[in-house]
């Protein structure tokens, strides 16, 4: 080969790398890419709520608030039992259903780290809470230090919370049910609310009217500290999960800290999940799907990210059967952007176009310093990345890396004028019959892209060779896969795989 080729190829190559390298690519100005300060940087400590109870007493729909609370003599109502409850005390509730509500407030003590109080169904029991008509919330807990567990908390059409944690501190509700009220939530966090654990719950069929938000778990203002773990939330007329700032709620402070993790959403009027101007939020290895469009929610996106949320992690989750899989950015109420969000390895599959739904994967709009990071998308309908797509003004700095977008019409869908300061690379794109990246409502190949952008030097177009139904497999990679070792191990993220680099996509498809 001759010398002067050697050396253009040579040339070739070194630009192909300066490109692909954020911190070398010149004029780009990109903050350091980093992972700090990015999602909830505490949980709450809920080990309190293991501690075993030093006195137990019993509630029947037996007995009486004149008797002493034993087993053969138990109170009447739970009304009465958390008024004579103290530090280290338990109370059993038995079978049946409590015509009330219950308030652990004013007539309540605080529990202690070592002693703390638990309302608890009796082993085997199932307790109903059931109240119609109007009045306070189902159950209001304002006390620190207590555990409620294994209740079948019943609006009956009621306008109320079902579950009100106002002003609590170091609370555990586990193993219950709330269902079948309307109002604004079910289940609501305010108050200055904090260290708050919402574990292995049900929450579902709360309405309020045909186009009223009814959500399932709502955060508010002046909360901190709350996981939201193990949880299924279905049927509600608004979100399952939303987190409101004092843009749009009385308050004063942002909620932060917040943790979605390990839940099972489905099937709400508007989103799974909807995150407002809250800081510091996590959401991680949940499930969504059966999101269609509303009136408040056109696109039909499982989760939204919007008003002023900055410091947001969504990593893990897993979507299908929705109209879109996420929505990030816009409603500028405060005058500044949805900023700091990592969205990394989340699978968002089988997405639909059915009462309008958008049929795309991830869209960015208006909006700071975006991270999408070793995402899989695939059998979209639309495209797997909506990028640019801001009525609020630019989105600026935004990394689009090792992401898969797999059997989808349009590998990225552009509204170039939209973006300030991109950086793209190390992304695989296939589909059979073609793959195409829509810039300003015109088709290029991964060649014209490259061209009019700059971007995805070493970017392929090449197919995954996913497993057999992956479906059901999380979209894993066969042996000898271009997505396999293929990633860049600097990245936030990617610290940890198991061959000669990160794969591209969702997982790791290790063996």
């Amino acid at each position: 080969m001759h010398w002067m080729s050697i050396t253009v190829r040579l040339c070739q190559a070194l630009l192909l790398l300066l490109l692909a390298s954020p911190a070398l690519a010149a004029g780009r100005n990109i903050a350091p890419d980093t992972d700090e300060g990015i999602g909830a940087q505490a949980r709450p400590d809920l080990s309190f709520a293991e501690t075993k109870p030093r006195r137990v007493f019993h509630v029947s729909t037996k007995g009486s608030d004149e008797n002493p609370g034993t087993k053969t003599k138990p109170w009447r109502t739970l009304r009465h039992a958390v008024s004579r409850l103290r530090p280290g005390d338990a109370v059993q509730v038995h079978s049946g259903t409590y015509r009330e509500r219950v308030d652990i407030g004013d007539s309540a003590c605080d529990g202690l780290p070592d002693a703390p109080i638990q309302l608890l169904a009796a082993p085997g029991a199932k307790p109903i809470l059931q109240g119609g008509g109007e009045g306070g919330p189902m159950l209001r807990i304002a006390r620190s230090f207590w555990v409620v567990a294994g209740l079948d908390i019943r609006a009956a059409g009621s306008q109320v919370h079902g579950i009100r944690f106002q002003g609590a501190r170091h609370v555990v509700v586990r193993d219950s049910r709330v269902s079948g009220g309307g109002g604004p939530a079910a289940v609501t966090f305010y108050g200055g609310a904090s260290d708050i654990g919402f574990l292995r719950n049900q929450v579902h069929d709360y309405r309020w009217g045909a186009a009223k938000d009814s959500h399932g778990l709502l955060v508010q203002p002046d909360t901190a500290r709350i996981l939201i773990q193990g949880n299924e939330a279905w049927g509600n007329g608004g979100d399952s999960f939303q987190c409101q700032g004092p843009d749009t709620t009385p308050g004063k402070h942002l909620p932060v800290d917040i943790t979605v993790e390990g839940n099972r959403f489905h099937e709400d009027r508007e989103n799974a999940i909807d995150i407002k101007t809250c800081e510091r939020v996590t959401i991680r290895n949940n499930k969504f799907y059966g999101y269609r469009p509303a009136t408040t929610a056109p696109q039909g996106a499982a989760m939204v990210v919007h008003y002023s949320a900055r410091r947001i992690l969504i990593e893990g989750n897993r979507v299908w059967d929705s109209g879109r899989g996420l929505s990030l950015g816009g409603n500028l109420i405060w005058k500044e952007p949805v900023t700091d969000v990592i969205v990394r390895r989340n699978l968002v599959f089988d997405g639909t176009t059915e009462k309008g739904g958008s049929g795309d994967g991830l869209r960015v709009g208006t909006s700071r310093r975006v991270r999408l990071y070793h995402n899989t998308l695939a059998s979209l309908p639309v495209a797997g990345l909506k990028l640019g797509d801001g009525d609020h003004g630019p989105v600026e700095d935004l990394r689009v890396m090792g992401n898969i977008v797999h059997d989808t019409p349009r590998a990225f869908d552009v509204r170039w004028s939209g973006l300030k300061r991109l950086v793209s690379d190390r992304n695989l794109v296939f589909r059979p019959g073609g793959i195409v990246f829509r810039v300003e409502g015109k088709d290029l190949s991964l060649a014209g892209w490259r061209e009019h952008s700059g971007q995805d030097a070493l970017s392929r177009v090449a197919d995954p060779r996913f497993v057999d139904d992956p479906r059901n497999q999380d979209y894993v990679t066969r042996s000898g896969s271009p997505a396999r070792n293929a990633g860049d191990p600097r990245l936030p993220g990617n610290a940890e795989f198991c061959g000669a680099g990160p794969d591209l996509g969702m997982l790791e498809s290790c063996g």
